[in-house]
């Protein structure tokens, strides 16, 4: 739910995932979310061409069908719509494990040539592709670099504006 702050306000924001606990976090941190559970097949619940902006953040390397998981993000994205997807990079492989305890775990790690291909392949194009590091989540510089990505994406749908606290939002 990082990216809700920066959207809400902007739009309808729906959060989707297939695990409950995550869903429940989200919907008691942002009560303005539409919550959408999934199970983790395809096709996903929303209409086909729904979204301006789909963000899929660290979620690809948990899919078992990466092409299929890719393609049903193609479908409910509305044409001219993007698509901000962050994965750990398989570059990074041996120091995440060896750094990051307690996260869940990868289990189809893919590295940047792969990622590019895949996201072709489904029909997106794409616009820009930058490997930020082992892990961002708890460095705010890698935070900073996260901020500034997605305040282009809605910078180019036309729906920008700051956030109000964003040194707090920085900080974790």
């Amino acid at each position: 739910g990082r990216f809700i702050p920066l959207l809400a306000g902007l739009g309808t924001v729906h959060a989707f995932d297939v695990t409950p606990s995550v869903l429940d976090e989200v919907a008691q941190r942002h009560p303005g979310a539409t919550i959408i559970a999934g199970d983790g097949t395809y096709p996903t619940p929303p209409d086909d061409h729904t979204y301006g902006l789909a963000i899929s953040s660290e979620v690809i390397e948990h899919t078992l069908d990466q092409a299929s998981f890719l393609c049903d993000l193609f479908r409910v994205v509305k044409p001219g719509g993007l698509l901000l997807l962050t994965t750990p990079n398989a570059r990074f492989e041996a120091r995440y494990k060896a750094g990051t305890k307690g996260l869940q775990p990868v289990e189809n790690w893919v590295d940047a040539a792969q990622l590019h291909t895949l996201v072709e392949t489904a029909g997106f194009e794409v616009l820009g592709q930058s490997t930020l590091g082992a892990h961002w989540a708890n460095m705010p510089y890698q935070r900073w670099r996260l901020y500034n990505l997605g305040k282009r994406v809605v910078r180019r749908l036309g729906w920008w504006r700051p956030i109000d606290d964003f040194e707090s939002w920085l900080a974790g």
